[in-house]
């Protein structure tokens, strides 16, 4: 989304609101990207997104997941690292670049077996832009639904990851997690940005009020106002590999590699 930010937060979050409407009630249609392919639940079947293509993603009704009964992790570790582990004590999470697991859509039954050796997973996290279109965001949305309602049904244990976008974005965002529920929530890429810590902020009540969880599985850093009494937080390990650089280290690649260079992801 190319836009000066000449407004302030309240300005532009009422612009990019109107914006959101309006992409929300047009004709536009999910394109058919060939990532999409997947195996069904049931009968391992290849198929792609093209079934659905032809209706409004909105149409596909969001997944019901169920609350998380299993113990409080004590250890993160990202997909990418958790396929390379010989220690399996820990929660995996998927708050990275979605390049980096979204092998766990494209090859449903493929990760199961090291999914099951972990002691938990945090529902998978794809990303949902402010410049992606509403039904691109929906879509999203569905795909981290879909494979942690899958994977809970393998007696994976799976503690529902909870994440929003534009305001639009919370029936979706927020429908089918359990409430009173341990859930997680990640606030990579955005605490050195306004706009992205007052969208934060704003869904982060919401959710509060809609979800009203009795655990938050943190990630990242501590974000003003937010409930620190039923929080645990656990630090973005690719930041703080980051920050132990030399100041001269810390390229643009570097930077970008760590994944905090994504201004409006605020699902991630």
């Amino acid at each position: 989304m190319n836009m000066r930010f000449n407004l302030n937060s309240e300005q532009l979050i009422k612009s990019l609101s109107v914006l959101s409407a309006s992409l929300s009630q047009s004709t536009v249609t999910m394109p058919v990207i060939d990532c999409f392919k997947f195996e069904t639940h049931s009968t391992g079947r290849s198929q792609t997104i093209t079934d659905i293509a032809s209706e409004r993603v909105t149409a596909i009704e969001m997944p019901t997941i169920e609350s998380f009964a299993g113990p409080v992790p004590s250890r993160l570790v990202g997909f990418n690292e958790a396929r390379c582990e010989h220690d399996h004590s820990g929660t995996v999470h998927f708050y990275i670049n979605d390049d980096l697991f979204k092998c766990v859509w494209n090859y449903k039954n493929k990760y199961l077996p090291l999914l099951r050796q972990y002691e938990s997973v945090i529902g998978p996290d794809f990303s949902q832009y402010v410049d992606m279109t509403y039904d691109e965001r929906y879509y999203n949305a569905w795909r981290n639904r879909t494979l942690t309602a899958e994977w809970q049904s393998y007696g994976i244990n799976v503690i529902p990851n909870v994440t929003w976008s534009l305001p639009d974005s919370y029936d979706y965002s927020f429908s089918g997690i359990p409430k009173h529920s341990v859930i997680a929530v990640n606030c990579t890429a955005i605490y050195g940005h306004n706009l992205s810590r007052y969208l934060w902020r704003k869904g982060y009540e919401e959710m509060m009020q809609r979800l009203e969880p009795r655990l938050i599985i943190r990630y990242g850093d501590k974000m003003p106002e937010e409930n620190e009494a039923i929080s645990v937080y656990f630090p973005n390990e690719r930041l703080q590999r980051l920050r132990r650089l030399p100041r001269k280290q810390r390229t643009r690649k570097s930077i970008l590699m760590s994944n905090q260079f994504n201004l409006f992801n605020y699902g991630r």
